[in-house]
């Protein structure tokens, strides 16, 4: 698996949860609260010199930043317009005591908490005739103490992360070994990563992105039905099968107090549910056979992608008391097939709706959810 800007807070997360830290890990590093972050791999050179390979002969104590990667300390028309060194400045951090003590021990202990804590690191541009000019972080000397125990516990090919908060100047930097990910994960050619997201949190330019790849040239959006159905794929296949509702029984809906979007009249959906109705049917498209299968592609886990389609359409909530996100109601389908239900010929849709109503006119009505095959196709 890459890390990426989907995958770095899961990436971590899923390290703390080797220190026991599962859900405090999944409830601290989300989309809603960091929404840059920065992957160093570090080399000998940025290693402090008792942590430095025999046969390194640098006398480098900082950590050298170039390329795209100096943007996340400075503003980019601060470090291209720079014409010499600047001073240095303290850079507000919070890191894990949980996190160093692990990384300086290399052994799996169970840790009751992160333990966060602040600190603090130096950074400047450091100015270059010849070349770009780099920033320089980390002065052993002037950083905090809680700093220098994160440093003190890097070797060669560790990463040292760093993930800007939504709401403070500070910056969390956590160390992960590099025996935790290198035979897991690679590393992105940009360490730079923008827009960071986690279940629950997708960036809005990427389910833009997805809604208009998926459509006609010139095609107008005129909802945010189209946009949050995008989110909710994206949603599903990045989240765990709930496998808790696997029989079809009926549950009251009930409206939320306030709708969260202005113009979509989406209710709210549980994508694990959708996920394991995927799941159930094997990763195949429902409309597919063995004779004939229906295309799609792998994602980045290895696993088929595959999408899933409420049969009775969400926005027709306030017509039935019982929940339409329901197993009954969930198809997994190819995304051709996704789209032909949405965009087809007349006669492709009721051919479509037909066959998925005779499989599941009776699981419906177990769901609260009668429903005849002429209103079925009155809602497309």
């Amino acid at each position: 698996m890459t890390i990426n800007q989907k995958t770095l807070l899961p990436f971590i997360q899923n390290y703390f949860a080797t220190l026991g830290l599962k859900e405090e890990a999944a409830s601290f590093f989300t989309g809603q609260r960091f929404h840059t972050g920065l992957v160093l791999c570090l080399p000998d050179v940025c290693l402090l010199p008792a942590n430095k390979p025999e046969f390194s002969r640098s006398k480098q104590t900082h950590i050298h930043v170039t390329g795209e990667n100096r943007y996340f300390f400075f503003p980019a028309e601060e470090i291209d317009a720079a014409t010499e060194s600047s001073a240095d400045r303290k850079q507000p951090a919070v890191i894990s005591k949980a996190n160093v003590q692990h990384m300086s021990s290399r052994s799996l202990n169970a840790f009751a908490s992160m333990d966060n804590c602040d600190t603090f690191f130096m950074k400047k541009i450091a100015y270059r005739m010849t070349q770009d000019s780099q920033v320089q972080i980390s002065k052993i000397r002037q950083d905090g103490r809680e700093f220098i125990s994160l440093r003190k516990a890097l070797y060669t090919h560790d990463l040292l992360i760093f993930l800007k908060y939504k709401d403070t100047d500070k910056i969390f930097a956590v160390g992960i070994p590099a025996e935790f990910y290198q035979d897991s994960y690679e590393l992105p050619q940009e360490g730079l990563l923008e827009h960071l997201e986690s279940p629950g949190n997708i960036a809005v330019k990427n389910a833009l992105k997805e809604v208009s790849d998926s459509m006609d040239d010139g095609a107008m959006i005129t909802s945010a039905d189209a946009i949050s159905d995008s989110i909710y794929q994206q949603l599903v296949n990045e989240a765990d099968a709930d496998d808790t509702q696997s029989g079809y029984t009926a549950e009251e809906y009930t409206a939320p107090a306030a709708e969260s979007s202005v113009s979509s009249s989406r209710p709210a959906t549980n994508p694990r549910l959708g996920k394991a109705v995927i799941r159930q049917y094997g990763y195949k498209c429902i409309f597919s056979s063995d004779a004939h299968p229906h295309g799609t592609f792998q994602k980045s886990d290895g696993i088929p992608y595959m999408e899933v389609h409420h049969l009775i359409p969400l926005e027709q909530q306030r017509r039935f008391t019982y929940k339409l996100d329901t197993r009954a109601n969930l198809v997994p389908v190819c995304p051709l097939c996704h789209r032909r239900l949405h965009y087809g010929c007349r006669e492709d849709v009721d051919q479509m709706l037909t066959q998925l109503y005779r499989e599941r006119h009776d699981l419906l009505e177990l769901s609260g959810l009668p429903v005849t095959l002429e209103q079925l196709k009155s809602y497309y």
